[in-house]
């Protein structure tokens, strides 16, 4: 019996180091994506580039994620997903730490792709005022874990709306904020938004997607990340030429779209419900 016992805690044991492991690459990796976007006047102004070319070294990390979500998961099918993700993670230290030696802005949009800064031109932010909304902004986060709450209670279809809507507002009032308590409601709003209808968008994309539930996955996360690699670039554009009011306006407008869309979309339970 003691031995059985043993035999059960160490797998238990196990399972809770490697969630620890899982949970924290996770939080390294998604951090990644982000973390040149505040460094962009940095970058602007060490190698001597325009915004738009400094934008590259966030948009080339988002778009090589993009596809490798194409191909993540036929590989790990094939040649299992722990050898996948410990060389992965093998590649993107070594590519972590031989990027702090670049000096030339187009090997680190090359090592970026192997591997907010709006608000300071817009709003005239010092560094520690950045970092303030930004952190701020985890208070919207929270709502995150509630979400499958408020969809067993309101529905799928409910959720996603709301947060699109709270979305679309805080983007409508960063537009036309001008303090940084103005700024940071504004943040909170969209980001609260944002942290509920996102996982639903998950959610509903895996019950349209049946028995194909893993492929309509990857084809989502593809599209969020080349969404997400034209994003800096795009709104860097529209900033140059009609200022951040339209450049937040014009993201509001691109959200506007999704929350129309989602009129068009229907499943058996939204129809039995409604």
């Amino acid at each position: 019996m003691k031995e059985l016992a043993n035999t059960i805690k160490e797998p238990l044991k196990n399972y809770s180091f490697m969630t620890f492991v899982l949970c924290w690459s996770g939080l390294v990796i998604m951090s990644s994506l982000y973390i040149t976007i505040p460094l962009i006047s940095t970058f602007t102004d060490i190698f001597k580039v325009t915004p738009t070319q400094a934008a590259w070294t966030s948009s080339s990390f988002s778009f090589c994620f993009a596809i490798g979500c194409l191909f993540y998961g036929p590989l790990s099918d094939r040649f299992g997903r722990k050898t996948v993700i410990l060389l992965g993670l093998s590649i993107l230290a070594v590519i972590s730490l031989l990027m702090g030696l670049i000096t030339d802005l187009s090997w680190l949009i090359l090592f970026r792709a192997l591997n907010n800064y709006l608000s300071s031109p817009v709003f005239g932010f010092t560094a520690q005022q950045i970092l303030y909304v930004r952190s701020m902004g985890i208070i919207g986060m929270l709502l995150s874990p509630y979400a499958g709450q408020l969809v067993e209670k309101h529905g799928l279809f409910s959720v996603l709306r709301t947060g699109m809507v709270l979305s679309i507002f805080g983007l409508l009032l960063l537009g036309i904020s001008t303090s940084l308590v103005s700024i940071v409601v504004s943040s909170i709003l969209f980001i609260a938004g944002l942290a509920i209808f996102a996982p639903t968008v998950i959610a509903i994309i895996g019950r349209l997607g049946g028995s194909a539930r893993g492929a309509a996955v990857s084809a989502y996360t593809f599209i969020l990340f080349a969404g997400a690699s034209i994003g800096p670039i795009f709104a860097l554009n529209i900033l140059k030429t009609g200022g951040y009011f339209l450049t937040f306006l014009a993201l509001a407008l691109c959200l506007c779209f999704g929350l129309l869309a989602s009129f068009f979309i229907r499943m058996d339970d939204e129809i039995k419900e409604s």
